[in-house]
């Protein structure tokens, strides 16, 4: 009984230590990922969206019949543009057609090395997001830091595929789109906008809380000094609540949050802002949308049978 009255006095010490006020809403406000985006930003947000939009397609397979030039020359813009700063590429969640796109397995002959270059661009990418300079999305240098182009001037040769393979030293590649797709990246830019803003209109009044935080420095010295600031008794043990007031602020510590996907919105939100939202026309489309991709979904299915019928076929004739 005396070793438990101990055990259970030492808990409520560790916890009494521990205590701390959570954080404000002004506290959270500073750390708020969610804001206004810059107007100068428009004209690449609208790029980068429709480029999204288009890469999907990749995933699970591209068709015999699809434009491999105009997704090679999508890949070309990602591989070469300056002006992708790091909030417009969290934004945009950019890196997720091509991270689905890495996971596909290889298509027999599909030109311009579509597989190759998504899985270079995806690698470096990733390698840039861990760098210790790269700056958070609450802060305001995430609208200022550029993202440096993974291809530059005479990187960019013959036989990667699309019209930039011309492009000299110093030169910059510029998307091209038809009349067509041009009013196509327009649409997409408009309907990805709105649900945007609406969203971002009430996180901005009721800031989010992290869903996690994790030391700044990936070194073992400086993780550990990180969380010794916040257990400065160094009883380090997992499960023990840290108080975000403590974190909030703190340049040891970064915060984690949820998509936009993912973040709480009430149904029942609406942006003053925003013009009243026309749901007969919203439901007209978004079944539209759904029909076209159910079926190419079809599509992809049977070609990727045809794909697996020609690779038995071929593993039968090596084994004879």
């Amino acid at each position: 009984m005396l070793q438990g009255g101990y055990d259970i006095a030492l808990e409520v010490a560790k916890e009494t230590a521990d205590y701390a006020p959570e954080a404000t809403m002004e506290d959270l406000s500073r750390i708020n990922p969610w804001r206004d985006l810059l107007p100068s930003q428009d004209g690449v947000l609208r790029e980068l969206i429709y480029i999204g939009h288009v890469l999907q397609d990749l995933t699970p397979t591209t068709l015999p019949e699809d434009d491999y030039q105009l997704f090679s020359d999508l890949l070309r813009s990602l591989e070469t543009r300056t002006d992708l700063s790091w909030r417009v590429y969290e934004e945009t969640e950019i890196r997720n057609p091509i991270m689905y796109a890495c996971n596909r397995k290889p298509i027999p002959d599909e030109p311009f090395d579509i597989s190759k270059r998504v899985d270079a661009l995806h690698k470096y990418w990733d390698g840039l997001a861990i760098l210790p300079d790269k700056p958070g999305r609450w802060e305001d240098a995430s609208d200022t830091t550029f993202i440096p182009p993974k291809l530059r001037g005479r990187q960019i040769s013959d036989g990667e595929g699309g019209a930039s393979s011309q492009v000299q030293d110093h030169a910059t590649y510029r998307l091209t789109l038809t009349p067509e797709q041009d009013a196509e990246a327009t649409r997409v830019y408009k309907k990805w906008r709105e649900n945007r803003d609406s969203k971002v209109s009430y996180l901005k009044l009721h800031p989010p809380t992290p869903i996690a935080w994790v030391p700044v420095s990936g070194s073992n010295t400086g993780a550990s000094n990180a969380w010794n600031e916040v257990f400065p008794n160094g009883d380090i043990g997992a499960g023990r609540h840290v108080a975000s007031s403590k974190l909030v602020g703190n340049k040891k510590w970064k915060p984690i949050f949820r998509s936009l996907m993912t973040e709480t919105i009430p149904f029942s939100w609406v942006d003053p802002a925003l013009p009243e939202v026309d749901w007969e026309k919203e439901l007209k489309e978004s079944t539209e949308q759904y029909e076209r991709s159910k079926e190419r979904r079809a599509r992809q299915s049977e070609y990727q049978q045809v794909l697996k019928a020609k690779l038995s076929e071929g593993n039968a004739k090596e084994e004879l």
